[in-house]
This record gives C-alpha cells, sequence and structure tokens, in this order.
C-alpha cells in the first residue's frame, strides 16, 4: 500500500521513531479521508504551519514532536468528555509551550506579530504557533522557537476565562483580524483550521478531537458564528469551567515534561562544563607552574630589573611572558605540584560549569530541542553570549481590533 511504503522511506530517510511516523501517518491520513459534502468544494484540512523544512527540523512537523523522539499522544494524559452524553476520547496529549513544556490550556497564551515588511501600519501575524504569555515576554531573541519567525508584537492574553465571556461574533472578529482577513469583518466567519489552533490553545482537549469536531460545525473549511456558538456550547467554553483532566494524571504528564526540560537542561549543563573545566585546568597549570618557581630564579632578577621606559602595555607583556616561560619550565620539573593542580583546577572548573550552565541553560533557544543539539550549545557557549532579562513588548487586543474593524464595515454598509 501507499502509506506503508511512505512510512517505510521516511522511517529510512529521517530514522524517526516508529510509533511517530505510524502516528503522523495516521493523522495525515484522517484529514484526507473524510467523506466530502456534496455541496462543497473545499475539505476541511489544517492550513499548513510556516515549519522549517530541513532535515535537522523534521520533529516540528507536529508540536507534540517537539518534546523529542518519544510517542505524542501519551497515555499519561487523562480522556475529556466532548459532547455530553458521548463516549470519552482517547487518553491524547493537549497542546504544549515548546518553551515551558507545559500545556497551553494551563495559563494564558499569545500569538506572535510583527510590523516589518509590511506596507500596513497594523501589525500581522508572525506565525501560527500560540506561546504562554509569561514565556513569550522573557525572550530575549525575538523569534518563534519552532519556526525562527521575527516579532515585535504579542497579541493580548489569550485565555479560556476570556473567550466565555465573548459572544461568538466578537471570537471571529478576533480570528479573522489575526488571519489577516481584515477586508472580510462585514461576514462574521473563519477558516476552521485557525478555529481549531485557538481552541487547541485554551482548552485541554487534543486537537484531532478538535478538528473533528469543528468539522461537524463547519461549511466548506469555514466556521460561521452560529456554528462557533453551538461548538462552544458542546465544548463548555460558554460554562464556568473548562474541559480537561483529572488532577492526578494531569500533574504526571507535567512531571514527564518537566523531567523532559530537567534532562534537556542537564544535557547543556554537561556541554558547558567541558570548555569551563579545561579553563580551570588551564588556570591551575599556570598557577602551579608559577608557584614551581625557586624564590633564587633569575626570573625574579629579571622581574626586578625591568623598568617602566616603555609603555605599561609592553611593560606587562614581558612580565607575563617571563612568568609563563619560566612557568613552564619549571613546572615540567616539578610535575607533583602541577598534576594535582591541573586535578583540581579541572574538577572546580567542570562543577562550576556545570552549576553555571544548568542555571542560564534554555531548551528553547539554544540547541534544536534534542540532547546532542543542546550538548554541542552547551560545548559553544551559546546561552553565556546572550544574556537573560525581560522583555517589554507592545501588547495588541486582536478582539478588541476585530471588533472594531467590524463595526467599522457595519457602518460602511448600513451608508451604502
Amino acid at each position: 500500500h501507499l502509506e506503508s511504503v511512505v512510512i517505510g522511506e521516511m522511517r529510512r530517510r529521517a530514522g524517526v521513531d516508529n510509533d511517530v511516523v505510524s502516528f503522523g501517518m495516521w493523522q495525515g491520513m484522517q484529514f484526507f479521508s473524510g467523506v466530502e459534502p456534496e455541496s462543497c468544494s473545499q475539505e476541511l484540512v489544517p492550513a499548513p504551519r510556516r515549519r522549517r523544512s530541513d532535515k535537522r527540523s523534521c520533529r516540528f512537523i507536529w508540536p507534540e514532536l517537539c518534546l523529542g523522539r518519544v510517542t505524542p499522544y501519551s497515555r499519561a494524559i487523562p480522556s475529556v468528555r466532548l459532547f455530553g452524553g458521548g463516549t470519552e476520547t482517547d487518553r491524547s496529549q493537549a497542546e504544549t509551550c515548546c518553551i515551558c513544556l507545559d500545556s497551553l490550556s494551563a495559563a494564558p497564551v499569545t500569538a506572535l506579530l510583527t510590523t516589518a515588511d509590511s506596507e500596513s501600519p497594523e501589525p500581522y501575524r508572525t506565525c501560527p504557533h500560540y506561546l504562554h504569555v509569561k514565556c513569550a515576554s522573557r525572550l530575549t531573541v525575538l523569534r518563534c522557537p519552532l519556526c525562527r519567525g521575527a516579532f515585535d508584537k504579542l497579541t493580548a492574553p489569550i485565555s479560556f476565562k476570556r473567550l466565555a465571556g465573548m459572544k461568538a461574533r466578537d471570537i471571529l472578529a478576533g480570528i479573522q483580524w489575526l488571519t489577516g482577513r481584515r477586508d472580510e469583518l462585514c461576514a462574521p466567519s473563519a477558516p476552521a483550521s485557525a478555529v481549531v489552533e485557538l481552541l487547541a490553545a485554551i482548552v485541554a482537549v487534543p486537537e484531532e478531537k478538535l478538528r473533528g469536531a469543528v468539522q461537524v460545525y463547519s461549511h466548506c473549511g469555514v466556521v460561521d458564528e452560529n456554528g462557533l456558538a453551538e461548538l462552544l456550547d458542546r465544548l463548555g467554553i460558554t460554562g464556568n469551567e473548562a474541559p480537561g483532566c483529572g488532577g492526578h494524571e494531569c500533574t504526571e504528564a507535567q512531571l514527564q515534561r518537566q523531567l523532559r526540560c530537567f534532562m534537556l537542561r542537564l544535557a547543556g549543563a554537561m556541554g558547558t562544563a567541558i570548555p569551563v573545566g579545561l579553563m580551570g585546568m588551564a588556570m591551575g597549570a599556570v598557577v602551579s607552574g608559577i608557584c614551581s618557581i625557586p624564590n633564587d630564579s633569575s626570573m625574579w632578577r629579571f622581574y626586578a630589573g625591568t623598568s617602566l621606559s616603555s609603555s605599561v602595555e609592553v611593560h606587562i607583556a614581558k612580565v607575563l611572558a617571563a612568568v609563563l616561560i619560566f612557568g613552564a619550565y619549571h613546572g615540567h620539573q616539578h610535575l607533583d605540584i602541577v598534576v594535582p593542580a591541573l586535578l583540581r583546577g579541572a574538577t572546580f572548573g567542570l562543577l562550576v560549569g556545570l552549576a553555571f550552565g544548568f542555571q542560564v541553560m534554555d531548551p528553547s533557544r539554544q540547541g534544536n530541542h534534542g540532547f546532542y543539539s543542546v550538548f554541542v550549545a552547551g560545548i559553544q557557549c551559546q546561552h553565556l553570549l546572550r544574556g537573560w532579562r525581560s522583555v517589554q513588548l507592545e501588547n495588541v487586543d486582536i478582539f478588541e481590533a476585530g471588533s472594531k474593524l467590524s463595526q467599522q464595515s457595519h457602518c460602511s454598509s448600513a451608508l451604502r
């Protein structure tokens, strides 16, 4: 079959985990095997996401794969109930923040905006990814951690509580504004793929289940006001509590993500410990070499005979050169002093590098979300070249902006 051939080819070329590839192909087949209504000329297929397509970034085809080579939709995530009186969904994993690796629905989220390369002063969306507000505001490199798209603004916090108190028309207006369809606000509707992405970011429901639910209330890949209102009511977003999972199993899933993040930081810290350990070894060699120089050495007479007739820089260079030369000469003759100093310096450097690297390493910015790439980033000391600081970015309320444009469109239509 075509599916088995494609799966085998992907396994051979990319070396991806069998469960991951099988799930990916299964999910892809689900998109294109649905029965299309006779009155529709389009199929509900999610819009292509702007993701890097190089070989190293194959794990970003699905957001869940940023956790590494683990089977997506872990059994640790409990099931949720989409429709009242229906059967429970399979145990699947909710969308996660690529920075903290926690569920997106656990905290308010934001989308990335930019005004660069735009003819209009209005910002537009950089990429289709959502991040936690607290995580996105702490990035010093203003690029999406997944697709590396540049941004300079953030949307106002988007949460379940806020959408629960809004009308379907206002939500659709915000989605239209976010997706760039700002000339169509007179007719409240939005692409089904954009609705799925937003709901997956604020509700602890697996994305493929949301996609199936949205397909029921959409027409030709578009969700209108009535369809969104019925969908929100069925999902329970119009109530007081969001659909989600029980405390114990959600805690277990969160611990798994935190453990993954801990191991990535540890890998980066181990990489950082190598160059810092070498620096400690070099310092130990220099100090032990100086200590091995006898008091009656000609080096001290050379130092006493030097004058400051030349510039200070030249004088310091001469003294350092003499210290290194005499230290290397006498240190070679006193290995009983140099070898213990090398061991102490290397040990001290490794401990300092390990502790400091673990403190400042951020796997979401350094490396490629894998153990080896983060380890190499630690060796290259990428995290030491850029500090961690909070960045104050302008927030744009997409729902307020969409509502204003929608009202202006209605006023223009009324005048006509």
